[in-house]
């Protein structure tokens, strides 16, 4: 069980904050995990080419129309394979399960607070701080729109959420409803490296 100590420090050496708290060895082989999970993602060639964002967003008889960056059927199904085990809940090695470990593990306010924002984005993604858009209840940059496309159409095929997701679609065409997802995904992503970053600040002081 490693006790880990890091410090922030300004350019003129000034310590800013510190930081320290002990791994069990069980969430210490959790963080290495999400980490090997993390640098396999990291080579497939949608993100390292840049997961499209939605680029723009109008209104067109009556209806509001969102467009993002093209990608082919075969980039979009290699990265939700490779995503799998960072994005489900249940996975052993999630980024839920990671965030969990460094808020037990190191009681810090800034870390607090950086890992609040980082479910945050994770969960609704970065357009979510500054708007929202719902189609009757259903809110768009929301987490729940993402999963009723994976529970409904890609990691499993639940009856009820492939019906909502057909509804989603029919009021704002396919294209529109796959521009939200794949920005979603895109904020995964960067929620993701921005959290292996802490990860591997962390692992890396044992070495």
């Amino acid at each position: 069980m490693p006790t880990i100590h890091l410090e922030e420090r300004s350019d003129d050496g000034a310590i800013l904050d510190t930081l320290s708290g002990d791994v069990s060895d069980s969430d210490w082989r959790i963080l290495t995990k999400f980490l090997s999970h993390l640098d396999r993602a990291m080579e497939c060639s949608l993100i390292r080419r840049e997961i499209p964002r939605i680029t723009g967003m109008k209104w067109e008889a009556g209806e509001m129309k969102f467009n993002a960056g093209s990608y082919s059927n075969a980039e979009l199904y290699e990265l939700l394979h490779v995503l799998r085990p960072l994005i489900l809940h249940k996975e052993p090695a999630s980024f839920g399960a990671v965030r969990a470990i460094l808020g037990r593990c190191f009681k810090n306010k800034r870390l607090s607070a950086h890992l609040k924002e980082l479910q945050h984005i994770f969960d609704h993604g970065q357009l979510a701080a500054y708007m929202q858009v719902s189609i009757g209840e259903q809110p768009l940059f929301d987490s729940s729109l993402l999963r009723i496309w994976l529970n409904g159409t890609q990691y499993h095929t639940e009856e009820e959420k492939a019906a909502a997701w057909s509804e989603i679609e029919a009021d704002l065409t396919t294209e529109s409803a796959l521009a939200i997802i794949i920005n979603q995904l895109n904020d995964r992503v960067f929620s993701l490296v921005l959290l292996g970053q802490i990860a591997r600040t962390i692992t890396s002081e044992s070495v």
